[in-house]
């Protein structure tokens, strides 16, 4: 996946209330390896935890899948407007 950034969104944070802080740290912990490497977690965890971490990696992709989308209209854009400054510039 190979993503250095994801949103926490306030409207997740009542999935997130049923874990303590040790399991919230494992879970930021393993959202970064999820990014990085693409690992999930061992299947030993809660269930609270493994439904939280699916939760958020499901919403990582929907928000990667936006990302991609508004990258490839500015790439579109950009294109579009090197064509017409060629044209009209040299």
């Amino acid at each position: 996946m190979a993503k250095d950034s994801f949103i926490l969104y306030c409207s997740q944070i009542d999935a997130l209330s049923e874990l303590n802080d040790a399991q919230l740290g494992r879970l930021i912990r393993y959202l970064v390896q999820f990014l990085q490497k693409g690992s999930q977690p061992s299947k030993r965890e809660s269930n609270a935890l493994l439904v939280a971490f699916n939760m958020l990696k499901l919403q990582i992709h929907i928000d990667l899948g936006k990302y991609e989308g508004r990258k490839e209209k500015t790439r579109l854009r950009v294109e579009k407007y090197r064509k017409w400054f060629i044209r009209h510039f040299e």
